[in-house]
């Protein structure tokens, strides 16, 4: 069963893109997905725990972008991204 998939720290760092101290801070704050205790010395992460974490972390900040008005890029005749407008 994939969604009871365990993965490792190498793992873990490759799919959120942060660094280990960056990660072990959010979740010692209680921000981030707790680790499971493998073995001695072993630790893992629930992959469906840590998949929801990101997709959680990508709705806030599409939220944040709506609220601030950067929705998604749109170009029209004069207006570049983000609705700077460019000299014509």
């Amino acid at each position: 069963m994939e969604s009871d998939k365990l993965i490792r720290r190498r793992q873990l760092l490759e799919l959120i893109g942060m660094s280990h101290t960056t990660q072990w801070r959010l979740e010692r704050a209680g921000r981030f997905p707790a680790r499971v205790r493998i073995g001695t010395g072993s630790v893992g992460w629930h992959l469906a725990e840590v998949e929801e974490w990101v997709r959680e972390r990508e709705r806030k900040r599409e939220q944040e972008a709506a609220r601030e008005g950067r929705g998604g890029v749109t170009l029209e005749a004069g207006v570049t991204v983000d609705g700077f407008r460019g000299k014509r």
